[in-house]
């Protein structure tokens, strides 16, 4: 986009900019996202297991337990099934989440976590789009293909979140350039 008004900014140089803003406050952000995604992953998955245990043995209760106890058991199967259901659907949105820092996977320290942002591996999220904002004094307006093939008109413009507390200090924002992006759902 900014090629068009004869501004040269490669996606290197962009990474290379959000590399250089990040600090030690994001860089512990980032791995205590990534923890959180993976321990609730882990927990869930350990209660999935541990449900579908308690399943099969209440199976076998049943089948010796007398006709006046059956009703109490199937009541219990029951509602551990309901939460195993439950269970499995948190472990995917926590799996989804997971995915969504699994660049941080290995990353210890501020200098590895600058050095994966310069890679395809780190994509970019609403820090790095409202970094770039202020780094390249231009707006970014988002739109959502998403909300667009699903008609929900009302959600198709998205314009994303100012979160740069650097810009916020300033107190007004006067962007040189306005620049469009689909967002794909995974992807701009």
């Amino acid at each position: 986009a900014l090629k068009g008004v004869g501004k040269t900014v490669s996606v290197g140089d962009m990474r290379g900019m959000l590399s250089g803003a990040a600090d030690k406050d994001l860089f512990e952000n980032y791995m205590l996202q990534y923890a959180s995604a993976t321990g609730e992953e882990k927990d869930l998955t350990r209660e999935i297991r541990e449900l579908a245990s308690r399943h099969r043995g209440l199976k076998k209760r049943l089948a010796k337990a007398s006709h006046g106890s059956k009703g109490a058991i199937v009541m219990e199967a029951q509602t551990l099934g309901d939460r195993h259901t439950q269970a499995k659907a948190e472990r995917q949105m926590a799996r989804e989440l997971q995915g969504e820092f699994a660049f941080m996977k290995g990353i210890t320290s501020l200098e590895a976590f600058k050095a994966v942002i310069q890679t395809c591996d780190f994509w970019g999220d609403t820090w790095a789009l409202s970094t770039l904002e202020r780094l390249l004094n231009v707006k970014l307006v988002l739109f959502s293909e998403v909300a667009y093939d699903d008609g929900d008109t009302s959600n198709v413009l998205t314009c994303g979140q100012l979160n740069d507390s650097i810009m916020e200090s300033r107190g007004t924002f006067s962007p040189e350039y306005y620049i469009l992006l689909n967002y794909s759902g995974d992807h701009y």
